[in-house]
This record gives structure tokens, C-alpha cells and sequence, in this order.
């Protein structure tokens, strides 16, 4: 809508909150009937956080094949599997097209920090009894994309853009990835920008 309306920049870069789960298989229950996302730990020096989730049941083997057949045979334990998250602070990068296709490469520190993550996250699974052998991360995927409009870029502080009367005020506005869900800040954007909407009447 807003390279339509003549806004050529917006779309170029973005980000993704990149997000994958590193998975286990022990000999105790697992974490699969166990509400998702019950602990967080923030790494904020390194650029992500780590969570409970797993994959439902139905979806778990549409992402296990993709990494191999040993993963996918591990379906039939899925009581048993342990997942932890990593969720990225993503840099900028790619973009939305006017076509309507969607780029987002991962970057060279990005990278790095997946690496750092999963290294973290293999050893607590070992540290909680899962096998070497059972351990494996399943394909990444990106949960919140945003930072295509970006506050400071695009926007001023007030959420509008060079055009008078236009503002966006949703995840697209970030800066940055926040490698956090989103919902909080966007609803406390929006009553900030309602707030300043109600002074301008």
C-alpha cells in the first residue's frame, strides 16, 4: 500500500524475530502437553532469547522431514521430546517488493548468534537427558515481521509519514527486532499515537 502511494522506500529491509527450535528426546515426559512458552531467558548481549515450545503434534513432522528421516521418526516419541526456542535479534536486511515478494537473508552476525544459541541450547538438553544422537534444530522460520517502515527512517516519532495525515502504527514501525512478542508494544503505540491524534483535533 505505501509503495503505491509513492512511498518507494518502504520495504527495503526488514526484519523476522528469526525463530527455530533446537529439539531432544528423553526418557521422561516431554514438553508437548505443557502450555508453550512457560520460561523465557533474555540474552541481550548476544541478541536472543530462549523459551519452552514445541511444535504441535500435526505440524512436528512437516518440520522434521525437512531436516532429515531420523528427526521424522522421532514423531512417534513426540511425549517425549523436549524443545527449546531461540528467537533472534535479527538485523535488518531484505525487504518487501513490489511484486509482493518477501527477502529476508540471515546476516553474517546473525549467524554467529544462532550459533551461540544453539550451542546453549544443545547443552541443556544433554544437561536434562536427552542423547547426542536425538538432538537436532528443525527449519527456521520467521515470526514477526517488521521494521519495513521503520520509526526514524520512514516515520518521525509520531508514527506519520512524509505525507501529512498518514501513519502507520504496527510491528512494521520498528526500528529494530525486538526478539520479543510484539503485541505490548504495538498496543502502547497505538495509544501513544491516539493520544497525540486527540491533541491535533
Amino acid at each position: 500500500l505505501l509503495q503505491a502511494s509513492g512511498l518507494k522506500d518502504a520495504g527495503k529491509g526488514m526484519t523476522m524475530d528469526v525463530t527455530v527450535m533446537v529439539y531432544g528426546t528423553i526418557s521422561d515426559k516431554g514438553i508437548g502437553k505443557e502450555p508453550p512458552m512457560t520460561w523465557s531467558w533474555e540474552n541481550d548481549a548476544d541478541g536472543y532469547m530462549l523459551s519452552t515450545l514445541i511444535d504441535p503434534w500435526l505440524l512436528y513432522p512437516l518440520a522434521a522431514i525437512r531436516v532429515g528421516v531420523k528427526p521424522l521418526l522421532q514423531w512417534f516419541q513426540w511425549n517425549h521430546i523436549l524443545g527449546v526456542m531461540i528467537k533472534l535479534k535479527d538485523d535488518i536486511a531484505g525487504g518487501v517488493y513490489p511484486d509482493g515478494t518477501i527477502s529476508k537473508p540471515l546476516t553474517h552476525k546473525d549467524k554467529e548468534r544462532l550459533a551461540k544459541a544453539r550451542a546453549v541450547c544443545e547443552a541443556i538438553l544433554k544437561k536434562a537427558g536427552a542423547p547426542a544422537s536425538s538432538i537436532f534444530m528443525r527449519p527456521l522460520i520467521g515470526t514477526h515481521p517488521s521494521g519495513t517502515v521503520r520509526i526514524g527512517d520512514m516515520l518521525d516519532t509520531n508514527l506519520q509519514t512524509k505525507i501529512d495525515g498518514l501513519y502507520v502504527c504496527d510491528a512494521s514501525t520498528f526500528p529494530e527486532s525486538l526478539d520479543r512478542p510484539t503485541v505490548l508494544t504495538i498496543i502502547g503505540l497505538g495509544k501513544r499515537l491516539a493520544k497525540h491524534l486527540m491533541k491535533k483535533r
